[in-house]
């Protein structure tokens, strides 16, 4: 038998990293990325688009608020407390009533307890409040 004799030594490879920061590149931002950020920015801008004339949203311009003078403040909130008064005059007259006999008398006095709530609401912000903004 013949007697081959294989080297045992191992041979000699390049461990070393590769310089990268040497690439005429480095730290540049790829190309391809800029394209992707484009593609995503129209992306939703259309989707924005399309959202908004589903809903039938338009871009307008801001709403215009006009000041509410004194002289309409007060007529305002004077004919409140008038309301005020024809609904708690007639509020009034069914309070006595102890025995409700249907259900549309029981809806018409928890209907104006709510109204007269809602007008005291309305009377005592009017009252407390600086300048009132309204839609021309």
């Amino acid at each position: 038998m013949r007697s081959l004799k294989i080297s045992l030594v191992p041979r000699i490879v390049d461990k070393s990293e590769p310089l990268y920061k040497n690439k005429e590149d480095y730290g540049k931002v790829p190309s391809y990325l800029t394209q992707v950020k484009e593609e995503i920015r129209r992306e939703k801008e259309m989707i924005e688009t399309y959202a908004k004339e589903q809903m039938g949203i338009e871009d307008k311009e801001p709403e215009r608020l006009e000041e509410l003078s004194e002289y309409e403040r007060t007529v305002l909130l004077e004919a409140l407390k008038s309301k005020w008064d024809d609904i708690n005059r007639k509020f009034q007259k069914m309070a006595h009533i102890v025995n409700l006999d249907t259900i549309g008398q029981v809806r018409r006095k928890e209907a104006m307890d709510k109204e007269l709530k809602q007008l005291e609401s309305d009377i005592e912000k009017l009252q407390r409040m600086g300048p009132i903004l309204v839609k021309p």
